[in-house]
């Protein structure tokens, strides 16, 4: 899933940075769904979709994080 979501309680957020250490991307986990592969060692595949949420910049990347999230009920 992208990060054009409304994330729920059973979803997190995975955020990778790139091998050259210049991008950042993130994408939404549903484990309950299932549909998302992982390499052998546990770590999910970044699904095609994620691209899209590829950025040079931290702030853009919590700015799109935090639009993600869902507004907490208190």
């Amino acid at each position: 899933m992208a990060l054009n979501v409304n994330m729920n309680a059973s979803q997190y957020i995975i955020v990778k940075l790139t091998p050259d250490m210049k991008n950042y991307t993130a994408w939404v986990v549903d484990p309950v769904a299932g549909g998302h592969l992982q390499f052998a060692n546990g770590v999910p595949v970044e699904p095609v979709e994620a691209v899209n949420n590829r950025t040079t910049s931290a702030s853009t990347m919590g700015t799109n994080i935090q639009n993600a999230l869902p507004t907490l009920s208190t």
